[in-house]
């Protein structure tokens, strides 16, 4: 790995690519009975992981490693929010706008990569 950063977004990257495989899955099954609209939760693992990597080792220090290579998404099902009568909780409307947020942050993400790798470029003068 070159830098942190990097595998920051390329571990964001794979959340964001999984997030839209996970909405356009929803969006699919808009009119499926009884069908469950799922999400992929990213920022709790990350919150765990840097609570857990938190040390400290004098009452004036924090060792803050954080292992990036750990960090996962994961796939739960949606609890909240409207049932329909045939049993099915996909929302349309809100699940596109998610993809489209979703989209943006990939977006952003693979943009920011191809800066970190311009800069290496430069760095080493192509």
């Amino acid at each position: 790995m070159i830098s942190g950063y990097t595998g920051i977004l390329s571990n964001v990257l794979d959340h964001t690519t999984l997030t839209t495989e996970v909405i356009s899955n929803n969006i699919a099954n808009t009119n499926t009975p009884n069908y469950k609209a799922q999400k992929v939760i990213f920022r709790n693992i990350v919150d765990q992981n840097i609570e857990t990597s938190l040390k400290t080792t004098s009452e004036k220090h924090i060792n803050k490693t954080l292992d990036i290579n750990n960090l996962e998404s994961k796939i739960v099902s949606k609890t909240r929010g409207r049932q329909r009568y045939d049993g099915n909780n996909v929302d349309q409307t809100k699940e596109m706008v998610e993809l489209t947020k979703n989209s943006n942050k990939h977006s952003l993400s693979i943009e920011s990569l191809n800066s970190e790798y311009d800069l290496l470029r430069s760095a080493i003068g192509h």
